[in-house]
């Protein structure tokens, strides 16, 4: 059996719409990838594969460092904070990882478009403690993984907290530098653009409270 990060953002609620059983399959799901996928260290832990004999062992691929974990767990915490039938325990330990993924509270403001690889322990680069923090200079920009943390952003923009103000600038701010940068308003699109929209307009719900948010900020008329 695998088990990889960018899968709980779209499995939690499939499971939770199954009504109060679905609810508490759904959160136990969660807090698993929860106690595996976010290490002590603040890494993230894309994918681990389980063995009858060994139990769960690390996936190579995707890599420790990957970007785009980081901001998938980001939004499947985020998506969390906001369901009221999530246990409170989860629900607090979802808001302190997301927290922690979003930058942490050290005031270090993480690149707005991450590079596709993060740096490691061991890596000789410095591992910071937001998304982007410490990546090794020079690799490709990860456009999605931009847009999944921006989405991920105006839902806990949305959420009680004293920091609920800033995470909406620092979303906003990556929904300009995606539209500005990666995003033209003729229906074509800079490297990285296709994928950033599609995500951008996937990821809010009908009635999520950051699609309102998604359908201001981004060109030809939103999300539709």
């Amino acid at each position: 059996m695998l088990l990889r990060v960018d899968g709980v953002p779209g499995m939690a609620p499939l499971l939770a719409a199954a009504g109060p059983a679905g609810e508490r399959v759904a959160a136990a799901h969660l807090e698993r990838h929860l106690d595996l996928c976010l290490g002590e260290d603040g890494a993230v832990i894309p994918a681990w594969r389980f063995e009858r004999e060994r139990g769960p062992q690390r996936c190579e691929e995707p890599p420790v460092g990957w970007s785009r974990g980081r901001a998938w767990l980001l939004l499947a915490a985020a998506d969390a904070v906001h369901r009221p039938a999530v246990p409170q325990g989860i629900r607090e330990r979802c808001a302190a990882a997301a927290e922690h993924l979003a930058g942490g509270t050290t005031g270090a403001a993480p690149p707005l478009v991450p590079y596709d690889r993060e740096s490691v322990p061991g890596s000789g680069v410095g591992v910071g403690a937001g998304p982007g923090v410490g990546t090794v200079p020079g690799g490709p920009l990860d456009t999605s993984a931009a847009a999944i943390t921006a989405v991920a952003l105006l839902k806990l923009g949305h959420a009680p907290g004293p920091r609920a103000a800033r995470h909406r600038e620092r979303a906003v701010a990556l929904l300009r530098r995606l539209t500005d940068a990666h995003l033209t308003r003729t229906g074509g699109s800079r490297p990285g653009g296709h994928a950033a929209g599609r995500l951008l307009r996937r990821g809010a719900g009908r009635r999520d409270p950051a699609r309102a948010d998604l359908g201001r900020l981004l060109p030809r008329g939103g999300l539709g």
